[in-house]
């Protein structure tokens, strides 16, 4: 016997509505599960706490269903749907129960069957709660995250991604901030990762997402990978083995730029590396990957940009190169907000 039946079981004795067969078949079934038992406990607690007077006029029942398909709309957020079920569940009893007065009992026990089943049935289809998981890593630190569904994310400093504790549904979603090197298992179901602007979809592939600052990088080692504007969902590139492809803001994405992603990668083996980059995103990176504070003296530095690498190198020796190719000079300050972070002013 399925759930549902055994609900309508459950109601049909609780409102003694139950005949002979019905109730040794029930017996039988609560003596067999402390499941089941519990189940029966639950409906029964529900209609004792919604008891209500005989004399209840017969509500309108196409209001009823319109509120309750109304409440059904409304819920997000799955904690809060745990919550309201159990209200539209009591409101459900509290209607149907009014229909068991002396007068209207006859005629209408079938009607109470059917609209505390589909109720149920209802319910029943967003019954599993997940629960969101967090995980973050500071500045000089990289963390490696396994996702319930066997794919692996390396998150590089000063960044975070959220994720359900299982996947349900059709997609797997994540979301993103900062940057993270995915390799994602395929399962039919596809991977959809929330960057600051834009979504990135994949079935089952290895790919870099870089977003900050209205900005947003994806870069392709293995498979292919489709990118998009978040708020312009026609607005798409498909990206397959070393493409890269950038979205500035509002912008479309990039047409596929073709590129060697093992170097641009580095930084899975802890370098740094650029390639155009301006010196403002430039001085992001270097605060975290070595936590220190980066000051560009003028706005106008933000645009000067550079390509190179380094490889475990000091901070100070990266930056006298840097400044040395871009014609600029730097010095050693005090950070103001905290003494103990070395701090570097770029003129």
């Amino acid at each position: 016997m399925n759930k549902t039946e055994f609900r309508k079981l459950c109601v049909k004795s609780i409102t003694e509505n139950i005949d002979e067969s019905e109730k040794q078949l029930l017996d039988k079934l609560l003596a067999q599960s402390e499941k089941n038992k519990i189940e029966f406990e639950k409906i029964k607690s529900v209609w004792e706490r919604t008891a209500i007077s005989e004399n209840l006029e017969l509500p309108d029942i196409d209001f009823e269903w319109e509120s309750l398909n109304e409440k059904i709309r409304k819920v997000d957020e799955e904690k809060e749907y745990e919550k309201e079920k159990e209200s539209i569940f009591n409101k459900i009893l509290v209607f149907t129960k009014s229909l068991f007065t002396p007068i209207w009992k006859p005629a209408l026990g079938g009607l109470f069957i059917a609209v505390i089943s589909v109720t149920i049935l209802l319910l029943s289809n967003k019954e599993e709660i997940v629960q969101l998981r967090t995980i973050s890593t500071l500045n000089n630190d990289k963390q490696t995250v396994q996702l319930p569904d066997g794919s692996t994310v390396k998150l590089n400093s000063g960044s975070a991604i959220e994720f359900p504790d299982k996947f349900i549904g059709e997609n797997r979603e994540v979301k993103l901030e900062g940057e993270a090197f995915f390799s994602v298992t395929k399962n039919g179901k596809p991977f959809i990762i929330t960057a600051e602007n834009a979504t990135i979809t994949v079935l089952g592939t290895e790919f870099n997402v870089w977003t900050r600052d209205e900005k947003t990088k994806v870069i392709v080692k293995e498979g292919r990978v489709n990118v998009e504007q978040i708020k312009e969902k026609n607005e798409n590139v498909i990206l397959s083995k070393d493409q890269k492809s950038v979205i500035t803001k509002n912008s479309k994405p990039s047409p596929p730029e073709n590129v060697n992603a093992d170097y641009l990668l580095g930084w899975l083996n802890n370098k740094l590396v650029f390639n155009r980059t301006s010196l403002k995103e430039i001085a992001g990176e270097l605060e975290r990957f070595y936590d220190v504070k980066i000051v560009l003296d003028d706005k106008k530095l933000n645009d000067l940009s550079l390509t190179g690498s380094f490889d475990n190198q000091k901070v100070d020796s990266v930056l006298s190169m840097i400044c040395l190719a871009l014609n600029l000079e730097f010095t050693k300050t005090k950070e103001s907000i905290n003494p103990e972070k070395e701090s570097y002013l770029i003129r």
